[in-house]
């Protein structure tokens, strides 16, 4: 018995860069004109391009900047997502 799978979609290495161009920013809370500043700073990464697209979350744990995460946090976005990524300290982020 022969079992044969066949799919007419490419698969995608995640390893790959995207298809998006990606934008870093980073919103500090003091320096943020909004009435209503986030309470935590925040490195947000999106496509360049316009369109919808899917939020994801990124808390990076314990002791490190989220800064540190600038590469992998660009990466995911130019698959197609809005990363956001807020500063936490001593491993908590409310």
């Amino acid at each position: 018995m022969a079992v044969t799978f066949s799919s007419s979609s490419t698969a995608t290495n995640i390893f790959d860069v995207g298809k998006y161009t990606v934008e870093l920013v980073s919103v500090e809370p003091h320096k943020c004109t909004s009435s209503h500043p986030p309470p935590k700073p925040l490195l947000i990464a999106t496509p360049s391009e316009g369109g919808v697209f899917p939020i994801f979350l990124f808390l990076h744990g314990y002791l490190f900047y989220n800064s540190f995460y600038s590469q992998l946090i660009q990466h995911i976005a130019s698959h197609g997502f809005i990363v956001v990524a807020p500063q936490c300290s001593r491993g908590r982020c409310n």
